[in-house]
């Protein structure tokens, strides 16, 4: 099933840590974490991105499933 997000963050975020975002799944690569979430248990986007806001997390890039539309942030 595709993901209504996919939200990629500057770091390696622990097991615990995405803990803290329940209803989305995480994915840790080098220098980076994945976090998605799927239409039917995830929270809105604009909660999770004000959430990484709140931690000082760099997002580094934000998806919609279908890779049509996709936005980079440039630091």
């Amino acid at each position: 099933m595709s993901a209504a997000y996919r939200i990629t963050v500057s770091g390696v975020m622990s097991e615990r840590f995405c803990q803290g975002f329940p209803g989305l799944s995480h994915r840790a690569g080098p220098a980076r974490t994945i976090l998605s979430g799927d239409p039917r248990t995830a929270p809105p986007l604009h909660e999770v991105l004000a959430r990484l806001d709140n931690l000082g997390l760099e997002v580094l890039s934000v998806e919609r499933p279908s890779g049509t539309a996709h936005t980079t942030l440039e630091a």
